[in-house]
C-alpha cells in the first residue's frame, strides 16, 4: 500500500513540475527564435508564422524586442 502511495505522489509531483514550463504554440512566438531564418521573411510568409502575423493584434509590431531575462522565469504557486 505504501508503495502505491509513494508512486502516486511521484506521479503527481511530476505532473505539477512539468506544468510549470514556458511553451509556445508557434515557434516564432518564442522571442529566442526571432533572429532565426524560419521566423524571418520570406520563409515565414508561406506558413504565416512571422512574428508580425502571430502578434498582429498587438500595437508596435515594427518594434519587436526580446523581453528581459527575468520575464521567462516560471512562477509556480506552491
Amino acid at each position: 500500500m505504501v508503495r502505491y502511495l509513494v508512486l502516486g505522489c511521484l506521479v503527481l509531483a511530476t505532473i505539477f513540475v512539468s506544468g510549470c514550463e514556458v511553451r509556445y504554440r508557434y515557434a516564432c512566438q518564442n522571442p529566442d527564435n526571432w533572429d532565426k531564418d524560419f521566423c524571418k521573411k520570406p520563409y515565414c510568409e508561406v506558413s504565416r508564422d512571422c512574428p508580425e502575423h502571430i502578434f498582429k493584434e498587438q500595437a508596435g509590431l515594427a518594434n519587436f524586442s526580446k523581453p528581459s531575462q527575468s520575464s521567462g522565469d516560471c512562477k509556480c504557486n506552491k
